[in-house]
């Protein structure tokens, strides 16, 4: 259909392409922002907010502020697909783990859709409670632990040998509040 309204050489650039991807990824943050908040059953939002709670459970907030969040890098630096790559995927590795770890520590058995919007949601059912009933659920909650901490330094492209060296500069930071007052 496109070559029926082009006239000439008229295309769009690729920057405009790109903009159109961080656009409708903000309106896709906005939207579900909005069934998130507004849950009261108008304009069909209540259909995308029980979509949400049924995926993600507990932790559905995370789903409208990774996209805003990528909107956001999208308008910011579009050629930088390696690193939103990246991104993503310590996302995914962050909503599993972290939806697992919300499944095991609710209180629910699991077992019908409603208690399972309670915990971690469809995606933390699939990854805590099945790995908490394939080990068990001492094994599954430090590996998730793990599993979370691999997912912010993927997120924030922090290699594993430059975390102690952070720990002693965060801390060091707070070193004033336990320094002894000289006495004068």
């Amino acid at each position: 259909i496109r070559f029926l309204f082009r006239r000439g050489e008229e295309t769009l650039e690729s920057h405009h392409h790109k903009d159109g991807l961080a656009l409708l990824t903000l309106l896709i943050g906005i939207i579900t922002g909005a069934a998130l908040i507004l849950t009261s059953g108008k304009y069909g939002l209540h259909y995308l907010h029980t979509a949400l709670a049924s995926a993600f459970g507990n932790m559905n907030f995370i789903f409208p502020i990774a996209c805003i969040y990528f909107a956001w890098r999208f308008f910011r630096t579009p050629d930088q697909k390696r690193d939103s790559a990246r991104i993503f995927v310590g996302y995914i590795l962050l909503a599993l783990s972290l939806g697992g770890l919300f499944d095991l520590f609710s209180s629910v058995a699991n077992s019908t859709e409603s208690e399972v919007e309670k915990g971690g949601g469809w995606i933390g059912w699939a990854s805590g409670f099945n790995l908490g009933k394939l080990l068990s659920p001492f094994i599954a909650i430090p590996l998730l632990l793990i599993f979370l901490f691999l997912s912010v330094l993927i997120v924030t492209a922090t290699p594993l040998h430059k975390v102690g060296s952070f720990i002693k500069k965060f801390f060091s930071l707070f070193a004033f509040l336990f320094k002894k007052k000289e006495k004068p």
